[in-house]
């Protein structure tokens, strides 16, 4: 998985997976939302090469902080 997008299944999210990146990218596009577990979360982040917020910032701000810290500790480049 290349891309991840979070809060894909919002009104954004699904018009970036709709209308923009089938236009400039063609990898792979999983989603998290906040009901995906801490784990799951985590595995989804090492694995994808750029993070999407595609949130409201309300309520949010707390899961973008915890992206970032977690983007610390891969390996790989990744964009956020």
């Amino acid at each position: 998985m290349d891309v991840l997008i979070v809060g894909g299944r919002g009104e954004f999210g699904q018009f970036l997976q709709r209308d923009i990146l089938p236009h400039i990218c063609r990898e792979p596009v999983s989603n998290v939302e906040r009901e995906t577990s801490t784990e799951e979360r985590q595995l989804l982040i090492k694995n994808a090469r750029h993070v999407v917020v595609a949130t409201p910032l309300a309520g949010y701000a707390e899961l973008a902080c915890e992206l970032v810290y977690r983007c610390r500790d891969v390996s790989q480049p990744k964009t956020v």
